[in-house]
């Protein structure tokens, strides 16, 4: 490491995160185990990803590690061949183990520039790669999920990888917006062990109010993260009023939350309205942003248990539109056949 010293390297940047390390139930004795099990799942996965151990650089993070990987190790491998690697192996491991000794895995995948020097490694990216780890959105879809392994993908790692893979496919990661400390962030996760069921694709003769509707019936759902995957969507898109149609998203799941019996009914029509303006305005100006939103709206049921699930978007709602509906307007997606959401 000593000629590196001072200069920035690029390497890939996986870190591999221990859900719930210290939870009260892990004695001492525990989590020695589970670090243990560890580095003998890390180690064994990135073998069969075909990374030797040995070549890669690595510190101990206490409830996890970060392992940088060199250029000539082609990133596909980290996103194709070591999540399904991790499953296996955690399961062998948990196997064999105490329960309190078991493992679940959040793991990052980010790239970029870093330097090593006299104490160890630092770089934007390798904060980058931590933040990606330790974002709620991410740690929510883990601990929703029966699997053993979620994976959190840096926007680059997605658009120059993933999506380009005759491997995986990019319809089961879901985009979630990452914002720790200085981090903002869109991300991609996916659930290898578990994964989320492919858009189907979506209608491109779709009209704005079709569109409205299958939105307006994603918030009544109530899903907490529809606001932030809007926004997302819309700064993918180089819109500058996420932020305000996200607020718009907010209020209108709060209004259909809030609505019961008939005045339900009435709300959700209201809100539809007020989305086919908004949408109209929106994608008057950004049409590129059409068939990432049709996607969005499409993910808005949970196919194994048939309730409607809101993927969270937050879209500006500016010029006409907010005037349309006034600065408190609330929008909708198609959720009509959701259950009355319970206080």
């Amino acid at each position: 490491m000593a000629g590196r010293q001072g200069h920035a390297v690029h390497r890939s940047v996986v870190v591999v995160d221990v859900a719930g390390f210290g939870d009260p139930a892990r004695t001492l004795p525990h989590q020695v185990t589970a670090r243990k099990g560890l580095y003998a799942v890390v180690a064994g996965a990135f073998e069969a990803a075909g990374v030797p151990w040995e070549a890669c650089y690595h510190e101990d993070r206490g409830d996890g590690a970060v392992v940088l990987v060199p250029p000539e190790f082609p990133k596909s491998s980290l996103v194709e061949v070591l999540p399904e690697a991790l499953v296996r192996a955690v399961r062998g491991h948990n196997n064999t183990s105490h329960e309190s000794a078991r493992l679940r895995l959040r793991v990052a995948v980010h790239a970029g520039e870093v330097v090593f020097d006299g104490h160890g490694i630092t770089s934007t990216s390798l904060t980058t790669a931590f933040r990606l780890v330790d974002a709620p959105p991410f740690k929510r879809a883990l601990a929703d999920s029966p699997g053993v392994v979620a994976v959190i993908v840096s926007r680059a790692v997605f658009d120059e990888v993933v999506r380009h893979s005759a491997v995986l496919d990019p319809a089961t990661f879901r985009p979630v917006e990452v914002a720790v400390k200085e981090v903002r962030e869109t991300a991609w996760v996916a659930l290898p062990d578990h994964p989320w069921p492919a858009a189907p694709p979506p209608d491109p003769d779709e009209t704005e109010v079709e569109l409205a509707g299958r939105l307006v019936e994603a918030m009544a759902s109530g899903r907490a993260d529809l606001a932030e995957d809007v926004a997302a969507l819309l700064r993918r898109a180089g819109a500058t009023r996420g932020d305000r149609v996200a607020a718009e998203v907010d209020r209108s799941t709060a209004r259909l939350r809030a609505a019961r019996g008939s005045d339900r009914e009435r709300e959700v029509t209201r809100q539809e309205a007020a989305w086919e303006v908004i949408l109209r305005d929106l994608l008057a100006d950004h049409p590129e942003a059409a068939a990432e939103l049709r996607a969005l709206a499409a993910r808005g049921r949970n196919p194994a248990s048939g309730a409607p699930v809101v993927t969270t978007y937050r879209q500006d709602v500016a010029g006409g539109a907010a005037g349309a509906q006034g600065p408190g307007a609330t929008a909708i997606v198609n959720n009509h056949h959701a259950p009355n959401p319970t206080p």
